[in-house]
C-alpha cells in the first residue's frame, strides 16, 4: 500500500464558517472606506469574481506562471468582486489600499 503523503482538508463551512456572510462583510467594509455598494451586488460579485480567479489561477496563484502569492491573489479578487458590484472601473483602480487588508 502506498504510503499517504498528505491529507488536506476543506474546513470552511464545516469546523469553521464567518458569523456574518462574507458579501455583507466586505460590503461593509467598502461602505467604512467610502464605498457605495449593495450587499446583494456584492454577493453577486464576489460569486463571479471568485470563481474566475480560481479557474484561470487555481491553488491561490500558485499554480500560475509565475505563482502568484495568496495577497495578490485576494486582492485581485478584491478588485474584481467591487468591479462586478458596479463601482466604476476608474474607482475600482484606486481602491483604498486598507480595503484588501481590512477584509
Amino acid at each position: 500500500m502506498p504510503r499517504i503523503r498528505k491529507v488536506l482538508l476543506d474546513a470552511f463551512g464545516t469546523c469553521f464558517s464567518p458569523r456574518r456572510p462574507v458579501f455583507d462583510q466586505y460590503a461593509e467594509v467598502a461602505r467604512s472606506l467610502g464605498l457605495q455598494v449593495e450587499e446583494s451586488s456584492v454577493k453577486a460579485g464576489f460569486n463571479i469574481a471568485y470563481k474566475t480567479w480560481a479557474a484561470s489561477h487555481p491553488l491561490y496563484g500558485k499554480l500560475t506562471t509565475p505563482p502568484l502569492n495568496p495577497t495578490v491573489w485576494w486582492s485581485n479578487v478584491i478588485r474584481d468582486t467591487f468591479l462586478h458590484a458596479g463601482v466604476p472601473p476608474s474607482r475600482s483602480s484606486s481602491l483604498p489600499p486598507r480595503l484588501p487588508t481590512a477584509l
